[in-house]
């Protein structure tokens, strides 16, 4: 089946889907067409939670892949897609293999939780490698334990403002009912100990120069504050690759400040902003493999 005739994709998105995917053919090492696939992508809109199981889902009926506008999961996702695809057919594939687990399309098996979800399952897969240790080198790593209440976030959803699109959802009464279904066998509470470089090392630049160009870096940022409105505390609250320039290693990442779209940061730059952040904590680095 040609991406055009997948009921899971829009025309538009699998017309530029395939363009991108073009671009990929002069490279057959990963990172160059991590990098390459990002590139294309730059300047994509930023949207917060854009996708979903497709039309006939029973939850969440946003497509299952989309370029008109990403997150920075989603986009991470997505890049991942591509590179790993050996051609335009397979991406649905490979993005299934990334985002939910035993690759099944339903909302109940999707990888929402970066910790205690994402992760665990790619590095299982094979997908990533935990190499924070590595970059840190003689600097110990930090730990927090993520404590992630799926069964209240399921509850909260509804009323979640980050949901606030999923019209399907919020009008559904069969959406609702098959909600409260998922979340009535959810597990109350999951915990996970999430292994990090403290920010007090980010500022050591030979530290930095150690991250794998195509490592997935992940901001540790326990944030307890946002339970009330999404139903679980969350350690990770953002995603991104580090990628050569003539600059220097820089932070590629569908950023929901800075020009609310894909964009290119200096690493060194981004990490220093962070530091303003009470909350922040510092970073977890995965290598691709």
């Amino acid at each position: 089946m040609s991406l055009a005739d997948n009921a899971l994709i829009s025309t538009i998105t699998a017309q530029r889907l395939a363009a991108v995917h073009s671009t990929l053919s002069r490279s057959a090492d990963l990172v160059e067409r991590v990098e390459l696939a990002s590139r294309a992508l730059l300047g994509t809109p930023y949207l917060l939670d854009p996708t979903g199981e497709g039309a006939f889902s029973a939850i969440d009926r946003d497509p299952l892949v989309t370029l008109d506008a990403l997150d920075c999961q989603t986009f991470v996702e997505t890049v991942l897609a591509l590179a790993r695809s050996d051609q335009p057919e397979s991406i649905i594939a490979e993005l299934r293999a990334v985002r939910y687990r035993h690759s099944e399309i339903a909302f109940e098996a999707r990888l929402h939780f970066p910790e205690i979800d994402w992760i665990p399952v790619n590095v299982e897969r094979g997908v990533i490698r935990d190499v924070s240790a590595e970059v840190a080198g003689a600097q110990p790593l930090a730990q927090v334990t993520s404590r992630i209440t799926r069964r209240a976030w399921l509850e909260a959803l509804p009323r979640n403002p980050t949901q606030s699109r999923n019209d399907y959802l919020r009008t559904s009464a069969a959406a609702q009912s098959e909600l409260q279904r998922i979340a009535k066998s959810a597990p109350r509470e999951e915990s996970v100990d999430l292994h990090y470089i403290p920010k007090a090392a980010l500022s050591d630049q030979a530290l930095l120069d150690r991250i794998p160009l195509g490592a997935i870096v992940f901001i540790v940022r326990p944030m307890t504050s946002l339970f009330g409105n999404v139903g679980s505390r969350l350690s990770i609250s953002h995603l991104g690759f580090a990628l050569p320039s003539d600059r220097g290693l820089m932070y590629r990442h569908a950023s929901s400040h800075r020009g609310r779209a894909v964009i290119d940061r200096q690493m060194s730059e981004y990490l220093q902003a962070m530091n303003a952040s009470r909350s922040f904590a510092g970073i977890a680095v995965y290598a691709i493999n």
